[in-house]
């Protein structure tokens, strides 16, 4: 006998299969490197695998002073800093408060 859940999301197989290679290749690029390789890494695949990211970064809240790690270009690392002076910004409100913030596209 088998339950189905009518409420439950329905995930296509192509989306799953794409995830679990994407953990493949986590698995295998992260294996006997540093902390700044493999955020640098997981922030490089999450940009692959989010629906119209084009750049990602982490922000870090150590011992009073903020920084970005794992950003996958400069404009990240650039940006952040802007916000981490004027103490305003999507990084500044997901480290203090939502946790994870989508900016939507960005303009050159």
């Amino acid at each position: 006998m088998s339950v189905s859940d009518e409420s439950a999301p329905r995930v296509e197989t192509e989306s799953v299969l794409a995830l679990a290679q994407s953990y493949v290749e986590l698995g295998r690029r992260l294996s006997g490197h540093g902390v700044a390789e493999i955020l640098q890494t997981l922030t490089s695949v999450g940009t692959r695998q989010v629906a119209g990211a084009e750049d990602a970064g982490i922000t870090r809240f150590h011992r009073g002073t903020l920084e970005t790690i794992g950003a996958t270009t400069e404009l990240v690392s650039s940006t952040d800093k802007l916000q981490y002076t004027l103490l305003s910004g999507p990084c500044i409100d997901a480290a203090f408060g939502e946790g994870m913030f989508h900016t939507g596209r960005r303009v050159a």
